[in-house]
């Protein structure tokens, strides 16, 4: 398992790379980014940081949120991430997971109370405040 200061320090420098100044995960074990499926934000581990003016996150403000989640956060598999909203000016820290099925992950994030999912293998957020969750045989 990452150590805190390991997850602070690779996001810090993920921020700082353009190919990954819009978001990134990384798996809490392995530290790898997730190839494929969806993520899902998990309720009560995301922090909203305001980047216009201010820049970004310290390292130590990245470390304190990666000891906060690690001491709230289920056991297992899951991803610590953030993603920059240029709409509203905000960056976004999160710890989620990443589900296979669109249906799983639009159910899930509905569950949840989150606002959208990442589709990881078309690089987008879904809105799912309106979605239904669609049958099998229907959703994509």
């Amino acid at each position: 398992m990452l150590k805190p200061y390991q997850v602070a320090d690779a996001l810090f420098r993920m921020m700082h790379r353009p190919h990954d100044n819009q978001g990134a995960s990384m798996h809490n074990k392995s530290g790898f980014a997730p190839s494929e499926g969806y993520m899902v934000s998990l309720q009560g581990c995301e922090v909203r940081w305001s980047h216009n003016g201010l820049g970004l996150p310290s390292l130590g403000v990245l470390d304190a949120w990666a000891h906060a989640v690690v001491a709230n956060v289920i056991a297992g598999d899951w991803y610590y991430g953030y993603w920059r909203d240029e709409e509203n000016g905000f960056i976004y820290l999160d710890a989620s997971v990443n589900i296979a099925s669109y249906r799983g992950a639009v159910a899930y994030a509905k569950a949840n109370k989150q606002l959208a999912i990442y589709d990881v293998c078309h690089k987008k957020s879904i809105n799912v405040e309106r979605l239904q969750v669609l049958p099998a045989h229907i959703a994509p």
